[in-house]
């Protein structure tokens, strides 16, 4: 898997925040407050300053090497497409995925004779794929890609799950769900540390 792809298993992962504590505004001394907000405050920023690491190499491994090896593959990459129109006039977009080679093989009268020339087009560009993967080591980068993916969504994990000390805090993680919900549904659970968050905040506001 890609780390472009980061494919939805990390967003997901991403967003299995498990809630604590959901409370209303409550009054607590000053002194209770301030304390609470520095301790809120190291905690994110230490959370804060791993995230960003990780994804600053995550994304100069991205542009560099993974988006390189993506590009130099492309021409080359399964699976393969080609349209074809019948005599009838109808035309049909044929994709072939390599475990379906077998399936276009010639046995013994060539069921498909009428586009075997992209048939064996097909089979050669895998062929100079699976070699051109070799070359470059695609494996290790996809390996590589998928690493980087888990700690990401680690580190916005851990963000997604303490207690943000302010406002700028709680629209990161606004941000954050806004950017992710486009693949996938939040459901309301999701959104009960955020809603903590402002109350808790609320709450110190008024104290």
């Amino acid at each position: 898997m890609s780390y472009r792809s980061t494919s939805r298993r990390d967003v997901m992962r991403a967003l299995a925040i498990v809630p604590t504590m959901i409370a209303a505004p409550v009054a607590v001394s000053a002194a209770t407050a301030f304390s609470s907000s520095t301790a809120d405050r190291s905690a994110w920023a230490t959370a804060m300053a791993r995230y960003l690491k990780v994804k600053g190499e995550a994304d100069h491994f991205h542009t560099t090497v993974y988006e390189v090896a993506e590009r130099r593959l492309e021409p080359v990459s399964p699976p393969y497409r080609f349209p074809h129109t019948a005599r009838n006039g109808s035309t049909v977009e044929y994709v072939l995925h390599p475990h379906q080679f077998s399936d276009y093989e010639i046995e013994p009268v060539d069921m498909w004779a009428f586009i075997r020339p992209q048939i064996e087009e097909a089979k050669l560009k895998y062929a100079a794929y699976t070699r051109e993967c070799a070359l470059i080591g695609y494996a290790e980068i996809s390996n590589r890609s998928d690493t980087y993916g888990d700690m990401l969504a680690d580190a916005e994990a851990d963000l997604l799950n303490l207690p943000a000390p302010d406002l700028a805090g709680i629209r990161w993680k606004l941000e954050h769900l806004r950017e992710v919900a486009e693949g996938c549904v939040i459901a309301q659970e999701d959104f009960d540390l955020i809603l903590a968050d402002i109350s808790r905040i609320a709450g110190e506001a008024v104290a």
